[in-house]
């Protein structure tokens, strides 16, 4: 993909119109400035770089504990696979380099919490039901019309996990990449927050009888495999998988973006006091 034609390089943000896709799915509109955003303590603990909104997109260097403010006003950043890209949604579904200088720019119209397939060339988002898309903006197409969303692919990229309305809550869904074969994966509480690449195992956030969101471990292929990661009091939710699949950030009911094992021990945090919706990447 050629970024030039595509892409504008600054450190404020630019909202694309609503409604104004091209047809390539690439569009700019007219600048304004980040949102403004809290200070935030990053600290240098950890392996990797945690993307993670204030308000505004910042990056947090696990190795150095320098804290960066890209300039971008969104939400629910996801770093690409390679970590060289981070979508994240505001108005649309954009994307933006994860080195200065930050080139931005819009892939579709209005959609919520995108994530990268594991080839980082789609993604998915949920609308109404799950969507994917081209990184160039091309082959815009609905998979489900269930009410889907928090769209996340499976490792061989043949399959995403979401959550979907049943009754009252939210259940674990799959489907296949193609939209075929949608159904309910495991019958809960209701989740929040599903992720699943590059582990082969589901994570989210499950509701518990206080009230409170507690973090689990799911591997859809076996049914008896649900496993509690953490306990406290407060909502554990947000999670996302380190590059290897080892540990897990989320964002704390004790406040801020904490890291854990995968199975739940050697907790550490915060590592990012002010923050929140982690996307762990390289």
């Amino acid at each position: 993909m050629n970024l030039n034609k595509a892409t504008y390089f600054t450190t404020a943000f630019r909202f694309a119109l609503i409604g104004a896709v091209a047809s390539s799915g690439i569009v700019s509109g007219p600048s304004a400035a980040a949102s403004p955003a809290k200070a935030s303590s990053c600290s240098a603990t950890f392996a990797g770089r945690i993307a993670y909104t204030t308000g505004a997109i910042h990056i947090c260097d696990g190795a150095t504990g320098a804290d960066v403010n890209t300039g971008a006003s969104g939400v629910n950043p996801k770093f690409s696979p390679d970590s060289s890209l981070i979508v994240y949604q505001n108005n649309n579904v954009s994307v933006m380099s994860s080195v200065a200088p930050f080139a931005h720019w819009v892939v579709t119209a209005p959609g919520f919490t995108p994530s990268f397939d594991p080839t980082g060339t789609q993604i998915a988002f949920g609308n109404g039901g799950i969507w994917k898309i081209n990184l160039d903006g091309t082959g815009l197409t609905q998979l489900t019309h269930d009410g889907g969303h928090q769209p996340s692919w499976s490792a061989n990229g043949t399959q995403i996990a979401y959550n979907a309305p049943v009754g009252g809550s939210q259940q674990v869904f799959l489907v296949n990449a193609d939209g075929t074969n949608p159904h309910q994966a495991l019958t809960s509480a209701s989740v929040v927050d599903t992720v699943w690449r590059p582990s082969p195992k589901i994570l989210f956030g499950l509701l518990q009888a206080n009230r409170d969101y507690d973090l689990y471990s799911y591997d859809p292929t076996n049914q008896a495999s649900l496993t509690r990661l953490t306990t406290i009091r407060g909502n554990d939710d947000e999670p996302s998988w380190s590059p290897d699949g080892a540990r897990i950030s989320y964002t704390s009911g004790s406040g801020g973006i904490w890291i854990m094992n995968a199975d739940g021990t050697g907790l550490q945090g915060p590592v990012i006091a002010n923050g929140r919706q982690g996307s762990w990447g390289n």
